[in-house]
């Protein structure tokens, strides 16, 4: 026979072989059961006849020729009616497009012969192992996904449908983050074309290659994991399907430490923000974003791996840290570098007026103070500026022409506040003791004895102010002004310019005074102008 099976359900065509056929003959399958007639019968010649199957059922069976004359001819288990065949599986579900991949189909009803057709693309090499198992090899095919179809010889088929995808190579359009940590566990996600499941991701490919962990393929576009440590630089990502295609993107990730901070300037600024501060440190990068005590900074601009700038947002309140963040999400933190707060008030000085020569303590009342505040009268840095509280500020005087001026507190974080008209320089006249006319101030107490005798210290009274003194006023005082004696007076009732001096003597009358300690005080004023005084120490054994 030409064709020894075929379908439950009849229709196959099939040639029988052998002698003696003669017209009207008839052909039955299983005619030792319950026949099956082939119709259409076509005597050929007296060896060849044709004719189309009926249905029966499935098993193999003996077929039977039989002349008009009652003579028969029968070919033992030639005929086998067989199911069609059926696919359930593939080893492989997705393969390249340019062919290659093996693969095992497992389903039923295979038999020797049987072809293989992914969406119309031969199989090759196609080996029926058994009923169950045919192996063959992918031929070329457009991408996409296929039905996958076993034909029999006996033209039956079976198919499993859209259960293979034909891929090209995969492809990387992107990597986000773009960067991260030098000692890995930065989740990233990897877009492009043809990702299939069984992935993997590989990290700098020619280098020391870091495969990525945890590898998901979300879809055939896009594909997640996790880096793992590597030195720091830019490395190529690289995935790889199951079936042996790859693709690369060169320098798609960055290795980078963290960055730190280490400064900002100023460290502080008003509750409502639109402070601009300037950022200190190291490992920035462009796309960096800016938080200040927990506000994000706006318009923050990359200047450098060491600067960056931006102006704090509001509203704020109180100490907080400044946190500089990566694209990659790395961080960098300066613990408490920036305050919010409101700026300062200068309300009152404790003194209003002074020399023009300087040198004089004040006392600034206000709100908003802070440590590490300036202080300005007229335009002139006042020395030692002292944060006593935050309401409360002293500092000295600098030198400075006649005049009333404003005095300005600015705090570490650039805030500042003004008091208007605050202080008045005068030209004044300073008086000051001196002892002869080489010590520059006498020793205070200055000491006369001990000496049971009269003992004369010669005074020197300067004006060392900028303005002529008016009348000064010389008088010894104290609970023991007796026990001196005021002699020679050039000072009283004297008007002193500017660098000019007097002089007084003051006798300690110890010749004439009971045993014992006594204390007084050498004193001058002028009516308007300057003042000063000296102790006076005497004892008599």
């Amino acid at each position: 026979m030409a064709l020894s099976a075929g379908a439950l359900g009849g229709t196959t065509n099939i040639t029988l072989t052998g002698t003696g056929f003669v017209a009207n003959a008839l052909v039955d399958i299983d005619p030792g059961g319950t026949p099956a007639s082939c119709g259409s019968v076509s005597v050929v010649s007296s060896t060849s006849i044709t004719c189309t199957t009926s249905a029966h059922a499935a098993r193999t069976f003996d077929v039977r020729v039989t002349n008009e004359e009652g003579q028969t001819g029968t070919l033992a288990g030639s005929y086998t009616y067989q199911a069609a065949p059926t696919v359930s599986s593939l080893s492989v579900s997705n393969g390249a497009s340019g062919g290659g991949t093996a693969m095992t189909i497992t389903g039923t009803g295979f038999l020797t012969g049987a072809t293989v057709d992914f969406g119309g693309s031969s199989c090759g090499t196609v080996v029926v192992v058994s009923l169950t198992s045919i192996t063959c090899t992918t031929s070329t095919h457009a991408n996409g996904v296929v039905d996958v179809t076993v034909t029999n010889a006996d033209t039956q088929s079976g198919t499993l449908s859209s259960s293979f995808t034909y891929q090209g190579a995969p492809t990387i359009s992107g990597v986000s983050p773009a960067g991260g940590d030098i000692a890995g566990g930065t989740a990233i996600t990897i877009t492009g074309d043809q990702y299939f499941a069984g992935a993997t991701v590989t990290l700098d490919v020619a280098g020391t290659p870091a495969v990525c962990a945890g590898v998901t393929v979300v879809d055939i576009n896009t594909i997640t994991c996790t880096t793992v440590a590597h030195a720091a630089g830019a490395v190529s990502v690289r995935v790889l399907n199951t079936d042996t295609q790859a693709g690369t993107l060169a320098n798609g990730f960055t290795y980078r430490p963290p960055p730190t901070v280490s400064l900002i300037s100023p460290t502080g600024g008003p509750t409502a923000g639109g402070t601009a501060v300037t950022i200190s440190g190291a490992n920035f990068i462009s796309g960096s974003t800016v938080t200040l005590a927990g506000v994000a900074c706006t318009s923050t601009t990359f200047v450098s791996a060491a600067t960056l700038t931006c102006t704090s947002g509001g509203p704020g309140a109180g100490l907080g840290d400044v946190v500089v963040t990566l694209p990659d999400t790395q961080t960098g933190t300066l613990s408490n570098g920036f305050t919010y707060q409101n700026p300062p008030t200068v309300t009152s000085l404790d003194i209003t007026s002074g020399s023009t020569s300087g040198g004089l303590m004040i006392t600034l009342t206000g709100t908003g103070f802070v440590t590490g505040a300036t202080i300005s009268l007229g335009g002139a840095a006042c020395t030692s500026p002292t944060f006593m509280n935050s309401t409360t500020y002293t500092c000295i005087t600098p030198p400075k022409g006649a005049g009333t001026y404003s005095i300005t507190l600015t705090n570490a974080d650039s805030q500042n506040a003004t008091l208007g008209s605050a202080f008045t320089y005068l030209s004044m006249a300073q008086l000051q003791w001196q002892r002869g006319a080489v010590s520059p101030n006498p020793p205070d107490p200055d000491t006369f004895g001990p000496a049971a005798i009269n003992i004369t210290h010669t005074y020197t009274l300067k004006n060392v102010g900028n303005a002529s003194s008016s009348t000064v006023t010389v008088s010894i005082g104290g609970t023991n002004a007796t026990g001196w004696f005021k002699g020679t007076d050039t000072c009283s009732a004297a008007t002193l310019a500017a660098g000019a001096s007097c002089t007084v003597q003051a006798t300690f009358l110890g010749g004439g005074l009971p045993t014992g300690a006594y204390t007084a005080t050498l004193d001058v004023t002028a009516t308007s102008g300057g003042s000063d005084s000296n102790t006076m120490n005497g004892s008599v054994p």
